[in-house]
């Protein structure tokens, strides 16, 4: 099993703002996007269930909620979305509508992304297998 890149480097860079920089509390940092990705994956490949982009924002706003982190627009989620079809390859199905609104699930609703964290002793583990 390979471990992404792209999480493997947000963690980089999520460790490199929060814990070595010292951002300036003007300039923010999307502490949230993982768990983003984390509800959006979960939405994704729930196979008895179609969510609209609204349905989605309320699922990630419930969740971020419940982290105690800011509410995300509409259009922070559709970013997202267009982050994880263009860096992670995920596959949306295309022809889910509801009249004249798109509805999001996987194709392949067994799909999930690898969001997971390791430190570098399971890393060596999985590369030495």
């Amino acid at each position: 099993m390979k471990s992404c890149p792209y999480i493997v480097y947000f963690e980089f860079y999520y460790y490199l703002c929060t814990k070595i920089i010292k951002p300036n509390i003007n300039m923010p940092v999307d502490k949230q996007v993982l768990l983003r990705y984390k509800v959006l994956n979960r939405c994704f490949r729930n196979q008895f269930r179609e969510f609209t982009i609204d349905d989605l924002v309320d699922e990630c706003n419930a969740a971020l909620t419940r982290a105690d982190k800011q509410e995300v627009s509409k259009r922070t989620i559709q970013n997202d979305i267009n982050t994880l079809e263009a860096d992670y390859g995920i596959m949306l199905d295309e022809k889910l509508k509801r009249g004249r609104q798109r509805l999001y699930r996987y194709r392949d609703t067994t799909y999930t992304l690898p969001l997971f964290r390791m430190n570098d002793k399971e890393r060596n583990k999985i590369q030495d297998a």
